[in-house]
């Protein structure tokens, strides 16, 4: 990243598409094809090179959450999330790890909620809970576009970020 990166707009899952996988990795069709660092960090200078052309070449800051959805388009990700922000359980998460802690977890994600109104809390559990595109989340709540959803997404990342901060 540069340090005159811009930040950019949340990317709707059509923005995603537009986007494919550089000819020569063109053949990773599971988790074990990019687990190695060399061939994700490849992956993410692509997206990222790509992205930054559709912004007039300008540099730009992509959240970690954007190259996983993209990635997500070619490979399978096996975690689970679920429909409530309560009902997260180990199993969900792939093999225990003695640095997760289900119960804190919860506890967590049930203090983050609390902050969330019901609309915001909506569109959360179904942009990532079901995972529905922007313009689905929309038809969904009976909004008339992408760009309504896309500002409670971005209320929810500002909380998101407020909440982080305080357990810093």
């Amino acid at each position: 990243m540069h340090a005159d990166s811009r930040k950019i707009p949340t990317l709707a899952k059509e923005d995603l598409t537009e986007i494919n996988l550089p000819k020569h990795h063109s053949n990773i069709s599971d988790m074990k094809d990019i687990s190695s660092g060399a061939v994700l960090l490849d992956l993410a200078q692509w997206f990222w090179h790509k992205l930054s052309e559709t912004f007039d070449g300008h540099p730009i800051w992509i959240p970690v959450r954007e190259l996983v959805s993209w990635i997500g388009r070619f490979v399978p990700l096996h975690v689970k999330v679920s429909e409530s922000l309560e009902d997260i359980k180990v199993s969900d998460v792939g093999e225990p790890n003695p640095f997760y802690d289900t119960d804190e977890v919860r506890r967590y994600a049930r203090i983050f909620s609390n902050r969330l109104t019901k609309k915001q809390a909506r569109v959360l559990c179904l942009g990532f809970g079901e995972q529905l595109s922007q313009a689905e989340v929309a038809q969904r709540l009976g909004k008339g576009s992408a760009s309504a959803v896309n500002y409670h997404l971005d209320q929810i990342k500002e909380k998101l970020f407020d909440f982080t901060a305080d357990l810093r």
